[in-house]
């Protein structure tokens, strides 16, 4: 009865983070193999990630936002996921904001890109 949470963090665990990480790491052409490796083998991921700590939540919200912000889902989830980690611990925006700041690079990119176009049709 004790271990039914810890077990349930570690299987959920595997199946957010272990899938997070590799469909990012498609995304961002990154070696799959070499960052799962490094994340399975670590000490934070098999000692905290396997407790009911807010840490927890807080780890899955910043790898679900870089799947979001990596996969190009819809801004409806990444709202929700961060309003999530935010409730889930303060701390949250803080691990976020590069990952956001991404994403308006890449999409001011987009933008630039559009508009040049634009510019030469007329």
């Amino acid at each position: 009865l004790l271990l039914a949470p810890r077990v349930f963090l570690l299987v959920s665990s595997y199946f957010i983070t272990d899938r997070v990480l590799e469909k990012v790491c498609l995304a961002a052409s990154l070696p799959k193999e070499e960052v799962l490796f490094f994340h399975r083998s670590s000490w934070i991921t098999l000692v905290f990630l396997s407790r009911p700590f807010s840490n927890t939540l807080e780890t899955w919200g910043v790898y679900l936002t870089a799947y979001a912000i990596f996969c190009d889902l819809s801004p409806v989830f990444l709202g929700a996921v961060i309003a999530f980690g935010s409730y889930s611990r303060i701390t949250f925006p803080a691990y976020v904001i590069p990952l956001l700041l991404y994403k308006v690079r890449q999409l001011d990119k987009s933008f630039m890109i559009q508009s040049r176009r634009r510019m030469m049709l007329h």
